[in-house]
């Protein structure tokens, strides 16, 4: 856990989505499973699905998130946010113009 914010994760596989679950670090709360990527895999329906990403109400905030979280660094935030939606991730506090 850093400054209070537990960990995020992306996992591969079911596997090691379920190795994550049963460790301690997972049940107390360190460490929260964002999502799990199986390998392109993914239904429709599961592409579907987006995480909200809340703490971003800013372009400069998507910019900074986006280089952080996904390692990806952006110049133009239409850009980061177009990249951040095909990974599955929404920002519903944030408004482009």
């Amino acid at each position: 856990m850093l400054n209070n914010v537990p960990a995020r994760l992306v996992l591969k596989t079911e596997y090691s989505q379920h190795l994550l679950e049963d460790s301690e670090p997972f049940k107390n709360g360190d460490i929260k499973l964002e999502r799990t990527d199986n390998g392109g895999e993914a239904t429709t329906q599961e592409r579907k699905k987006q995480t909200p990403v809340p703490e971003v109400d800013s372009p400069e905030k998507l910019l900074e998130w986006v280089a952080t979280e996904l390692e990806k660094p952006y110049q133009q935030p239409k850009a980061a946010l177009a990249y951040a939606d095909r990974q599955g991730y929404t920002f519903p506090n944030l408004t482009i113009e």
